[in-house]
């Protein structure tokens, strides 16, 4: 609302006033206590969602390294500097730096929903720019290590995944094309060797 010099009474202004300092202010932060228990928190909010086992284990792998790391215990150790300290905790040399990254990314969603709730003040990777890192390559099995693999004696159905892993080793198949491969349907055979004949899936 703009109000000309002839509009503009003690009163209007006031109220012109006012209402402009409630507008600034609306985005503050006015919402849970910051002694709350963040691990407590953390744990509810994994149980309450529904993931794939897969999910549901990185997310329970996160919030043990935040126990662990011990700095992050209430709302208000949610900080910038908590979250460096964190990113250094973890690069001890027992995980790769895309790992660490996936740690930082379940971190990430909880600080990021705490925000838009105005549970927190503010979302300390905000204020954090942290480097994902690059994959290690990935070195393959030499023969030896494959003979040592084809030899072992594994119960069931660990000898079944075994033979599938061979499997897909020596013929080059995704483990995709494994699920639907029919030896009867997608072989060739010419004299003593059978050759792998089918579209990828």
């Amino acid at each position: 609302m703009i109000l000309s010099d002839d509009e503009m009474t003690v009163q209007q202004f006031d109220s012109y006033y006012l209402g402009k300092k409630k507008s600034r202010s609306s985005n503050l932060y006015k919402g849970t206590d910051q002694t709350t228990n963040f691990i407590i928190y953390m744990k509810e909010s994994i149980d309450k969602e529904k993931f794939s086992t897969g999910t549901h284990k990185h997310k329970i792998c996160t919030w043990e390294a935040v126990k662990r790391f011990g700095k992050i215990k209430t709302f208000a150790d949610l900080t910038p500097k908590h979250i460096l300290e964190f990113d250094e905790w973890l690069h001890d040399g027992s995980r790769t730096d895309v790992s660490v990254h996936t740690y930082h990314k379940h971190l990430r969603k909880v600080t990021r929903y705490l925000r838009m709730a105005d549970m927190i003040p503010a979302d300390p990777y905000e204020r954090v720019k942290l480097s994902r890192g690059k994959s290690k390559e990935r070195q393959p099995l030499t023969e030896d290590e494959l003979n040592k693999l084809r030899t072992i004696k594994l119960s069931e159905p660990m000898d079944h995944v075994r033979d599938l892993f061979i499997f897909s080793a020596y013929t080059g198949l995704a483990y995709c094309d494994v699920q639907v491969f029919n030896f009867e349907q997608m072989t060739e055979n010419i004299g003593k060797i059978y050759y792998i004949d089918g579209e990828r899936l």
